[in-house]
């Protein structure tokens, strides 16, 4: 045997022995499907990550209420950009986005469950280079919000 293939089968063997697992994801209760997305928070770039992470458990979303056994509100959204450090003599930045919400889980018209998420990152801005900063900082957006419409996922299918 290659000793290229004896070390990539060692490493396999050492990986599998030491119970490494993909997170999978969790499965989802049928006591929240079907399940409509509401709340005074909840806005069109969430709906837009929330609903396939949604789908992807397992879950079956519904348009408007009426049909829907569960809700999920979006009680608050924020978005928060704060600077960190700015280099003398330098136009760089270091900034922290931070996208926050609350959210609460309606079923059967009683509260099941709330709570609160975070997720955020550091990145660089220079403002040398606006549209690539611009662009740095919409990606960056785009992320967290998928961070956070799967954490919120995840802890719905675990607490549901």
């Amino acid at each position: 045997m290659r000793p290229e293939r004896l070390l990539a089968a060692t490493l396999l063997l050492l990986l599998a022995g030491c119970g490494f697992q993909l997170r999978g994801s969790a499965a989802w209760p049928e006591t929240l499907s079907p399940l409509a997305l509401g709340g005074p928070e909840l806005r069109l770039d969430l709906a837009r990550e929330l609903r396939p992470a949604l789908a992807r458990a397992g879950a079956r979303v519904v348009d408007g209420g009426g049909s829907a056994t569960a809700l999920l509100e979006v009680v608050a959204f924020d978005e928060a950009r704060r600077l960190l450090a700015s280099a003398a003599g330098s136009d760089l930045r270091e900034y922290q986005l931070t996208l926050s919400l609350r959210y609460r889980l309606l079923r059967d018209g009683q509260q099941a469950a709330a709570g609160a998420l975070a997720a955020s990152r550091d990145y660089l801005h220079d403002p040398a280079d606006v549209t690539g900063a611009l662009a740095e900082e919409r990606r960056l957006r785009e992320t967290l919000l998928r961070e956070l419409s799967d954490a919120l996922v995840r802890r719905l299918a675990a607490n549901g």
